[in-house]
């Protein structure tokens, strides 16, 4: 804003002191246990609705699936989200709820991961009081319902009785399966929370990512090859589930199955999952980016003389990031030994397309790992390497 004094236009205080950017926090991952469950009281419209019907606190539910993930149900499907993008203005809006058998956190992270892709329930979010109300749709899910799935899946019944489409986020808060605490949380310094506003909005900041066009890819491959999932028997292995919801939960059918029936239904997968490009999501633009925001790092730490703060703050985003590549080469060298299995197996090129894609991924990973480790060093920030 401008003022006028003599015919002159002057700054005003207001433009010439931009304002402080408010006080924001992320959650802190170290202290997060696999299987921890946030609940929110959002800002949404609809937050103050959901509060009011459930009479209780909080009106989201979020799962940490490990790593840098946390796991949510929102109205643009279940999705991954990384914990950076989980901007917290106000703390006590927030509760932590735990389990205390970290095993069972664990196999509840793993389950909540497969969930991603499946659409949101809308229908069933609101009527999550009223038992009885519907059946629960396979490839429906809403926030508290994953929840409750992802810890029904794991082994461990939250509430004896009462289907996973009736959990509510009052329900979760009172839960005694959990342990009621406040969140772990990492208050962003000054430049910090300029740069994350553009998270604000949470899901404003996913539209556009590798991750949302990835989740599209795969439930419009799946919702092609639906119709053909009659010519199935229902499997007969506990962890599998019949009729499966998203991709994920068919390729565990199409394991289970035998491969003369998986075979028309593997065929025409990879045909849809090839014409959306599922395969390919990784190559080029996103691994070259993480790379040269790895390089901009390396160049302010080597040449740029930064504060010690500066240099703090540089060095942890680059250990964050040799960690988080670290575990997911893991998860890929997983999923593509269990395809090539497959492959191998069954003779279905669905799955040697697969494995090659977890392959590629897995050394493209491995790259940025060895990268960020470099950079990490003592010595590259002494200019001792080249």
């Amino acid at each position: 804003m401008h003022e006028h004094r003599k015919g002159i236009l002057v700054p005003t205080a207001e433009s010439s002191t931009p304002a402080e950017p408010p006080r924001l926090w992320i959650p802190d991952p170290e202290a997060l246990y696999d299987g921890d469950v946030l609940l929110e009281y959002g800002s949404t419209r609809m937050s103050p609705v959901i509060k009011t019907l459930d009479r209780g606190n909080y009106s989201h539910a979020l799962i940490w699936a490990g790593n840098t993930d946390f796991v949510e149900a929102v109205p643009g499907g279940v999705r991954i989200i990384g914990y950076l993008r989980v901007l917290i203005e106000s703390p006590d809006r927030w509760l932590l709820l735990r389990q205390t058998d970290r095993a069972l956190g664990q196999q509840a992270a793993l389950a909540a991961r497969k969930f991603v892709g499946k659409r949101y329930d809308y229908l069933g979010a609101f009527s999550s009081k009223w038992s009885g109300v519907r059946t629960a749709d396979p490839e429906l899910l809403f926030c508290t319902q994953l929840v409750a799935e992802a810890y029904l899946a794991a082994g461990l019944e939250l509430f004896p009785g009462l289907a996973p489409t009736n959990v509510t986020p009052r329900m979760l808060e009172e839960c005694p399966r959990f342990e009621r605490k406040s969140p772990p949380l990492k208050e962003l310094s000054s430049p910090d929370r300029a740069r994350a506003l553009e998270f604000r909005d949470r899901d404003g900041a996913y539209e556009g990512t590798i991750m949302e066009k990835e989740a599209y890819a795969a439930r419009t491959a799946f919702k092609k090859v639906k119709p053909l999932l009659s010519d199935l028997s229902p499997s007969v292995h506990p962890d599998v589930r019949f009729p499966p919801g998203n991709l994920h939960e068919l390729l565990d059918v199409l394991r289970c199955s035998d491969p003369h029936a998986a075979a028309p239904i593997a065929t025409e997968l990879l045909a849809n999952l090839s014409a959306v490009n599922y395969f390919n999501f990784l190559d080029g633009p996103i691994v070259e980016e993480v790379r040269q925001r790895i390089i901009e790092d390396a160049m302010r730490l080597r040449f740029s003389h930064p504060t010690e703060d500066e240099q703090a703050r540089i060095r942890e985003r680059l250990r964050r990031e040799h960690a988080s590549w670290t575990v997911s080469i893991t998860r890929h060298q997983t999923n593509a030994s269990v395809c090539d299995s497959e492959w191998r197996r069954t003779g279905l090129p669905l799955w040697q397309e697969l494995a090659s894609m977890y392959q590629r991924n897995w050394h493209r990973m491995q790259i940025l790992r060895i990268l960020a480790g470099d950079v990490l060093s003592d010595a590259w920030t002494a200019g001792q390497t080249e």
